[in-house]
């Protein structure tokens, strides 16, 4: 078994011993930095071994001591709350640590790390704009707010805004901006023989927050007239298409507005595609009441014209051409058995019930079904 390393106090740091009869390192740290991956490792256990049995009035041992300075000073990335045990970033840290304090001679590396937290909290409690986050400030001309509500107005709308909106929206843009410039604000904790730091910063006017804006302006100028084209267009057109589908009345001009005007005022495309399928599964539910056969398929999904169709078909077939409000499809929808509960009818069922209307009785369908009866019947009867 090898023999264990002697260890020697430099400041407040117990490092290796040179060997005996070896000339004296300029830092205690090239021992470390210039060993091989595997010497370097076994160096570094056996000293964090030591870091952990000498006590500390504040962190309880050295180890958490050089483990918090690493974090607070950002030499290590590690943000878990976890002390006690080095990770693999207090390593790396460490590791780096130790290099920059062997260039400079300096042979104690916890006041070396105090001395970085220090000078970092020079500034502390002192607000400064992040150059890290491009949409801090972002403030746009009247050009450039023609340019991006004019390209959002032709896709939702299919047409151009007007030089007050414009305007409008180019100031609010502009006050956003402002008012939500990103700052970093720092600030730190001190103690005896620690001091911690800590950075809140803002995101400002983000992208996020820019794209609401558009959608906030859209869904202020929305109109329902001949002239509304584009998504909005196509919302209100599905919309109105899922109640006419549902035989349902037609939506009121002020409920339909507000509806399209909800749905523009999302800016995820995924959202609105889904707030879509809400309303029109709503149309449904209500059809489902008073349909109460259809009402599985409804709820399925299908809407009231799907159910109708193949009914519709029948009838066709039979020489009635029908909508689907017709009392007869109505009546194929929803068939009451004798147990009382609703169901559609069976294809059997619904020629009964087309052949059973008048209606039925003035078509070609029905004066050729009757000629064959009649035909068959003679010949039944030897004739």
């Amino acid at each position: 078994m090898a023999t264990p390393t002697p260890l020697v106090q430099q400041g407040q740091t117990y490092v290796p011993a040179p060997p005996s009869g070896s000339l004296q390192p300029r830092t205690p740290w090239e021992r470390f930095i210039n060993a091989d991956p595997l010497v370097f490792q076994q160096n570094i256990t056996t000293w964090v071994d030591s870091l952990r049995v000498i006590p500390d009035p504040i962190y309880g041992n050295q180890l958490v001591k050089l483990q918090a300075n690493l974090r607070s000073s950002g030499m290590s990335k590690d943000k878990t709350n976890l002390y006690g045990n080095l990770t693999s970033e207090d390593i790396t840290g460490l590791d780096k640590t130790m290099r920059e304090a062997n260039l400079n001679g300096l042979t104690d590396i916890n006041a070396y790390l105090l001395e970085k937290i220090n000078k970092g909290t020079q500034t502390s409690n002192i607000p400064t704009f992040s150059k890290s986050i491009s949409t801090a400030i972002r403030l746009i001309d009247k050009a450039k707010g023609q340019q991006m509500l004019s390209e959002a107005f032709y896709k939702t709308y299919g047409y151009s805004p007007s030089q007050t909106e414009i305007q409008n929206f180019t100031d609010k843009w502009n006050a956003a901006a402002t008012k939500k410039a990103s700052t970093t604000t720092t600030s730190t904790t001190s103690g005896k023989g620690f001091s911690r730091s800590t950075s809140t910063t803002t995101g400002g006017f983000e992208s996020d927050a820019q794209q609401q804006l558009i959608a906030d302006t859209l869904k202020k100028s929305l109109k329902l007239d001949d002239n509304l084209h584009g998504q909005a267009g196509e919302f209100v057109k599905q919309l109105q298409k899922g109640a006419s589908d549902n035989l349902l009345p037609a939506i009121d001009n002020n409920v339909l507005a507000n509806t399209v005007a909800r749905i523009i005022g999302q800016t995820d495309p995924t959202v609105q595609k889904q707030m879509i399928a809400d309303e029109l599964q709503k149309f449904r539910n209500q059809a489902a009441q008073l349909h109460p056969g259809a009402a599985p398929s409804l709820k399925a999904g299908l809407n009231y014209a799907d159910v109708a169709s193949p009914y519709k078909s029948i009838t066709a077939k039979r020489g009635l051409e029908l909508n689907n409000d017709d009392p007869l499809i109505a009546s194929m929808v929803s068939v009451k058995d004798k147990n009382g509960t609703f169901r559609n009818a069976t294809a059997a069922e619904a020629e009964s019930l087309t052949m059973g209307d008048p209606r039925w009785l003035k078509t070609g369908n029905a004066i050729s079904t009757f000629s064959t009866l009649a035909q068959d019947m003679r010949r039944g009867a030897g004739l």
